[in-house]
């Protein structure tokens, strides 16, 4: 077993322990003071008395270079939240730029969104436009604080800027066989030695605001998280600028030898412009079970990624990329597709609900030319029968064959809804009445075949097959089809099923494979 080990790529600017390299803005520079009754990170804040005036402080940390995903980390506090004027009016500010005249202010709070009050993390991409400009500040900030505007008069220091750091991302690597989870990271990140900002512990979950790495290039992770909410805050209030760039939140998973576990966990993003991104690069296995992703980004998956019982709600696009889904919702997609896949056998008893805009699945490979269809739709346009059907280019079919080539046979399964098509050139088929048969449990390695029989009750055209089976194998034709299965595997012994009828619903074909006493191995 191996601790889970957390890092951050955060750069301090300034953690705010001593008035050294502080200076007030709009005044009053003796009034500047080292806090130790109130403070997020460390064991002081800096603190000024702002009263019916637009004051604050600012620290001189020289020319701060940064990345193409950076974002400055600002920790503010007013112990007096009502005093601050509205959002709108730039109640409560970062304020980033190059002199004390020469400033980008980005409007965080006022006296309408932070009436509890509290230390708040706010993260600023400086690139962005401010809110208010003072000056002209040029592309590389130095100076770096908080500014509040009041609104009475007050008695005593209450506006205090803590931890300021820039950076984009914190990460978990190893943890094998004790997982780290979204908590654990959080935990260890809110501890007042380190008070990151950029991931913290909420009730029921996390709120992150930044990129959590689960495995890096370099390193694998073990990670496991169950009945979790991870929030991606609003950091840019549609009342204001936006603040951070979207794509900035999102949730990496990395390292072909990385183990994840999501059960139950609730992905939900309360910010229109920076949504929420989760991507899945490599992994060993990533198992996804009765997950809800909601108003988020793009979902991007590969091929180690299983996805059981889950529902994407009012997101953009999941691209699959060979993973599986199965039991799973999407409901009122914003992208062109809410699902992009190669293979229509990758989604199993799915249901996809329109709000009219949109086709449920986007399909990129025809592969060998035949493909099941096991999806229930709603909303979308009404789809028929036909060898081949004539595709149409609404917007809102239910499968969208985004090949300019070939021929495709969609096989309806039973109870299923018959998709309406649009295709980029390809010739589409769609064949109703379908039946799916598993023939089940299989020793790996097993060849599967399926014929359709002659008058005489011989084998005749092979249907489907398979040279080398997993532990089970499907096959879908038309209900009533009698056929003959044949299985063959070196070490069993062979088994031939004669005039199997193909039923009305989908069904397993069970099978009991005995070893062959005669194999020498």
């Amino acid at each position: 077993m191996a601790a889970p080990v957390y890092s951050t790529d955060l750069t301090d600017i300034n953690l705010a322990e001593s008035t050294t390299g502080w200076s007030a803005l709009g005044g009053g520079g003796a009034g500047l003071s080292v806090e130790p009754d109130f403070f997020i990170q460390g064991s002081n804040c800096i603190a000024k008395q702002i009263k019916n005036e637009t004051k604050g402080q600012h620290y001189n940390n020289g020319a701060t270079a940064q990345g193409a995903d950076d974002h400055v980390y600002v920790w503010l506090y007013v112990s007096t939240p009502g005093t601050t004027d509205l959002l709108t009016n730039g109640g409560l500010r970062v304020t980033l730029g190059t002199s004390g005249t020469a400033r980008k202010e980005y409007y965080v709070a006022g006296n309408d969104t932070y009436f509890r009050g509290g230390w708040i993390c706010y993260p600023i991409r400086y690139s962005l436009t401010p809110d208010n400009a003072v000056g002209n500040a040029g592309a590389t900030p130095s100076f770096f604080g908080g500014v509040m505007q009041g609104t009475v008069s007050v008695k005593s220091p209450n506006l205090g800027v803590d931890a300021i750091r820039y950076g984009s991302n914190v990460q978990v690597t190893d943890g094998v066989g004790q997982p780290a989870s979204f908590v654990s990271i959080a935990q260890f990140a809110d501890n007042l030695t380190r008070s990151w900002g950029l991931i913290q512990e909420i009730g029921g979950g996390v709120q992150l605001q930044g990129k959590l790495l689960i495995g890096t290039g370099a390193a694998q992770a073990e990670f496991s998280a169950t009945n979790t909410l991870v929030l991606f805050p609003d950091n840019n209030p549609v009342a204001v600028n936006q603040h951070t760039l979207a794509g900035h939140k999102e949730v990496i998973v990395d390292n072909a030898s990385s183990v994840v576990t999501w059960d139950g966990v609730t992905f939900l993003s309360l910010d229109a412009t920076d949504k929420g991104v989760i991507t899945i690069n490599t992994s060993s296995s990533t198992t996804i079970e009765s997950c809800v992703f909601q108003n988020l980004s793009t979902t991007g998956l590969d091929v180690s990624a299983t996805v059981t019982n889950s529902s994407w709600i009012l997101c953009d696009t999941v691209t699959a990329s060979q993973a599986t889904f199965t039991g799973c919702t999407f409901t009122d997609m914003t992208g062109a597709s809410s699902l992009i896949t190669d293979d229509l056998g990758d989604v199993t008893d799915c249901t996809f609900n329109s709000d009219g805009s949109n086709h449920a699945i986007e399909l990129t490979s025809i592969g060998t030319g035949s493909m099941n269809w096991s999806c229930i739709t709603t909303g979308y346009d009404s789809g028929s029968a036909g060898s081949p059907v004539t595709p149409t280019n609404t917007g809102n079919e239910s499968l969208f064959v985004n090949v300019g080539t070939g021929t495709l046979t969609v096989n309806v399964a039973s109870g299923s809804t018959v998709p309406s098509i649009r295709s980029a050139g390809a010739t589409v088929n769609v064949v109703v009445g379908q039946t799916t048969v598993t023939v089940t449990p299989l020793t790996i390695n097993t060849e599967v075949r399926v014929f359709s029989r002659d008058g005489s009750g011989n084998n005749d055209v092979e249907l489907a097959g398979v040279e080398n089976s997993g532990t089970s194998f499907q096959f879908t034709l038309t209900a009533g089809t009698i056929v003959n299965v044949v299985v063959f595997n070196i070490t069993k012994l062979p088994i031939d099923i004669y005039g199997y009828t193909v039923p009305s619903a989908d069904a397993n074909l069970q099978v009991n494979q005995q070893n062959d006493r005669n194999y020498l191995t």
